[in-house]
């Protein structure tokens, strides 16, 4: 009996060993795929950039004054270049689901019974980058053919597009929202983000709001061309999420530190 329970002691012995050996390893591959899912949001940043600015060359964008002749002449001009654009940018949006995929997996662990920022952090991410994708599907449908079609129906959906550009901003600003509650009601024993990115991310929601302006306005600066129309949310959006990824980077690796501390003793 006695050699019965030894055995069994010993095989416990064995597995505490195993599993503490294992939980270096563990914690390092969920910091890695913490940093790759929080990079994927830089990485969404430029290659968006490179399809909108350098190929569709959307911006700044065009007037919502221009006729319906030099809006078709516009995708006639450099047709291949604006398609590829799109492509680039249909792919790059959906990062925005991995990079926020990370912001909501550090939220959870500050939320114990109920997660009620962290699911709508999840929810809104889902919402704007489907959003996103008819935007850009829009623009491809505009690209199809515009030398088949009258004019008038390559601006329709040239303006269909922006539309969905700058009204995604909605489930936006509840993320930004959720996700500065988040870090200003943390009263959890783990770290999420300093307090100011808290602030921060509230201040950049109210940048977003002006944007549903542009069915107002066809010129100035709350069109869809304007400076806070579209440049201001565009810029906010941005720089928050480029802000927020170094951050988050940074409070990734800080929690490397001690892990590697006590895989050492």
């Amino acid at each position: 009996m006695s050699a019965v329970i030894s055995k069994k002691l010993d095989g416990a012995s064995e597995h505490s060993g195993c599993c503490a050996a294992a939980a270096p390893e563990y914690q390092e591959s969920m910091r890695r795929r913490q940093l790759l899912c929080n990079w994927s949001g830089p990485f969404f940043v430029v290659f968006f950039f490179i399809g909108l600015v350098l190929f569709m060359g959307f911006v700044p964008p065009q007037s919502p004054l221009a006729s319906s002749q030099q809006i078709a002449d516009i995708y006639l001009a450099d047709l291949t270049s604006i398609r590829i654009g799109i492509v680039l940018c249909s792919y790059s949006v959906a990062l925005m689901a991995t990079w926020g995929a990370a912001l909501a997996a550090r939220t959870l662990r500050t939320e114990r019974e109920f997660p009620v920022y962290t699911y709508t952090q999840i929810a809104c991410v889902g919402v704007g980058v489907m959003v996103a994708v008819f935007c850009f599907l829009t623009w491809a449908v505009a690209a199809f053919r515009p030398d088949d079609v009258h004019p008038d129906i390559t601006r329709m959906l040239n303006d269909v597009g922006w539309f969905l550009f700058l009204f995604d901003v909605a489930p936006f600003m509840v993320w930004m929202v959720a996700v500065g509650l988040a870090i200003l009601g943390n009263r959890s024993s783990h770290r999420l983000m300093p307090r100011w990115v808290g602030y921060f991310s509230l201040w950049c929601a109210v940048g977003e709001a002006p944007a549903v302006l542009i069915l107002f306005f066809k010129d100035g600066a709350f069109a869809f061309n304007g400076l806070v129309g579209f440049w201001l949310p565009l810029v906010a959006f941005f720089l928050w999420i480029m802000v927020l990824s170094v951050v988050l980077h940074q409070e990734i690796q800080r929690d490397a530190v001690p892990q590697a501390m006590a895989g050492r003793d």
